[in-house]
């Protein structure tokens, strides 16, 4: 998941804390996660963890489905995402709101 955001690369990391799955076969994935924003991503415009990960959904759904061994597809329900900003971070602009 974290590939498909490219959040390495964007200076943020999502730690994902619980999985939980639903279905008999797998229909649905449950995610519970921290996201990151460290200061090598400074300045970010937003840090409502929502607006990082909701757009994932079908990346992260895919990811997992294939991690899993999942021939059916199956859907991401990010449960709760928090935000940690660390030491040095700073925002521009007004994308978001603080956490």
């Amino acid at each position: 998941m974290r590939e498909a955001g490219r959040f390495a690369e964007r200076g943020v990391w999502l730690c994902v804390e619980e999985l939980e799955s639903s279905g008999q076969p797998v229909e649905r994935i449950r995610v519970w996660a921290t996201l990151h924003f460290l200061p090598t991503g400074s300045p970010f415009d937003s840090d409502d963890p929502d607006l990082w990960v909701w757009p994932l959904r079908g990346d992260a759904a895919e990811f997992l489905r294939v991690e899993m061994g999942l021939t059916q597809t199956v859907c991401i329900e990010w449960v709760a995402v928090r935000g940690v900003v660390h030491p040095g971070v700073e925002f521009v602009g007004d994308g978001g709101h603080r956490v």
